[in-house]
């Protein structure tokens, strides 16, 4: 009887001892947390034992009882990492990031404006401009512009500024870019042929030049240009069809041509807008017999001659004693 009793005790005891188990259990599997998380500046990313969140300010709700690792994130800052627990005494945890910046603003501006800077080699646009995601540390800084010597420049930063430069450029030379409507037409600066359009010439000094443009077809075009140190003088050109075209040309070449009695050069010639009408020939070249003709120039229709010369007979006669 005894023993049966003492069965029954224990029972009883171990039934007490597992029903106090699961109620402490529950009690404190019940318990649950919060973490509010701020930072400066605001914005920042916050990551939960890896896990995204959001971004700051945000409260993470529903936290069970435990240790948790906090991240906050933000571009140009340094991350920011906590560890925290929530306990049944301290169920809300407040976790303040002061983010640390590993990135400084640089200003750049020059004179004249619109310069290319370009930041350790690479292009970071034209002046004046603003680049705030530069990381800290050694950094060079180079302007360029067409015509301006490169200003280059060797900058230090350990810690968030903004760091103005000026960059004053020195000009070196100047350039005429030229294009014309229709292209291929040939350029001619100060009357050396330069090349064909579209077309820049540069490394020129400062100065004055005589530009003339020439497309078969079409009236030349020619103008005074002044250019100073540093300047690129740009023309797009509207070359207009010739309404009508005159061109001699003399076997040999090299002859004297006349037009209506005046002179007006050696042939090969060509005029372009020649007015309609008839005119007189007379070429000339010694040693050949003197060509004369009368040709009509109409509008709109191509004037082209070639001319064959006759060559005089030597004299070959001699005087006897």
């Amino acid at each position: 009887m005894k023993n049966k009793n003492g069965i029954i005790l224990l029972v009883v005891i171990v039934a007490i001892i597992f029903a106090g188990v699961v109620i402490a259990l529950s009690y404190f599997n019940g318990v649950k947390g919060s973490v509010f998380v701020d930072s400066f500046p605001r914005g920042a990313e916050v990551f939960l034992d890896g896990v995204k969140q959001g971004e700051t300010p945000i409260t993470i709700k529903n936290l069970s009882l435990g240790e948790y690792e906090i991240q906050v994130s933000h571009d140009g800052y340094r991350t920011f990492t906590k560890t925290f627990s929530i306990t049944r005494a301290n169920p809300k945890v407040t976790v303040i990031a002061n983010l640390e910046h590993v990135t400084f603003v640089l200003q750049v501006s020059s004179y004249p404006t619109e310069a290319e800077v370009y930041v350790d080699g690479e292009k970071k646009g034209l002046t004046p401009i603003t680049i705030d995601d530069l990381p800290l540390g050694e950094h060079f800084v180079e302007v360029t512009k067409e015509n301006f010597n490169t200003w280059s420049q060797k900058i230090d930063v350990s810690e968030y500024k903004v760091i103005q430069l000026m960059a004053n450029l020195q000009a070196t030379s100047a350039s005429i870019s030229v294009d014309s409507d229709p292209e291929g037409a040939t350029v001619y600066v100060n009357d050396k042929q330069k090349g064909v359009t579209p077309l820049k010439i540069e490394d020129l000094d400062a100065g004055d030049y005589t530009l003339r443009v020439e497309k078969e077809g079409f009236a030349p075009y020619t103008e005074k240009i002044t250019v100073s140190k540093g300047e690129t003088v740009t023309r797009n050109i509207a070359l207009k069809k010739a309404e009508t075209v005159l061109s001699i040309d003399s076997d040999p070449e090299g002859a004297e041509l006349f037009l209506n009695g005046e002179d007006v050069g050696k042939t090969p010639f060509k005029k372009l807008n020649i007015k309609p009408g008839a005119y007189n020939i007379k070429i000339v070249k010694e040693g050949y017999l003197p060509f004369v003709t009368k040709i009509t120039v109409k509008k709109g229709v191509p004037a082209n001659y070639k001319f064959p010369l006759l060559k005089l007979p030597s004299d070959k006669s001699g005087s006897n004693p």
